[in-house]
């Protein structure tokens, strides 16, 4: 597992280098998508908190379902909207991961229920 840190480019172009489908995680902050990152890969290396936008960079590992191994990537967020360039910095990585994906997870808070955010 790795985090971005020269920008999405570098990192995507990874992420398609694997080889493997990718499989990316997106929703809105504190929707369970690191949560749901650590079960898919066993490994509980992506940081889980109460606190929104604990995930800063994309967090990716491989990981085996059945017989299909691909490379499952944890995002930030899609936090549309915001305009603090922290925020602009991660929606632009995850959207980048969407970009090279196989497969979007669209992760929704089943507590919080659906937001405008979310529509």
């Amino acid at each position: 597992m790795t985090s971005a840190r020269g920008g999405p480019g570098a990192e995507v172009r990874r992420i398609a280098a694997e080889g493997l489908p990718a499989v990316v995680l997106v929703g809105r902050a504190n929707a369970g998508k690191s949560t749901l990152f650590n079960r898919i890969t066993r490994g509980g290396r992506a940081i889980t908190s109460a606190i929104p936008g604990t995930t800063r960079d994309l967090n990716f590992a491989r990981a085996i379902h059945g017989d299909r191994e691909f490379v499952a990537v944890d995002s930030g967020g899609l936090e549309l909207g915001g305009h603090e360039r922290m925020t602009e910095r991660i929606v632009g990585e995850a959207l980048a991961a969407v970009g090279v994906a196989d497969v979007v997870v669209f992760i929704l808070d089943g507590k919080g229920g659906l937001s405008e955010a979310d529509a």
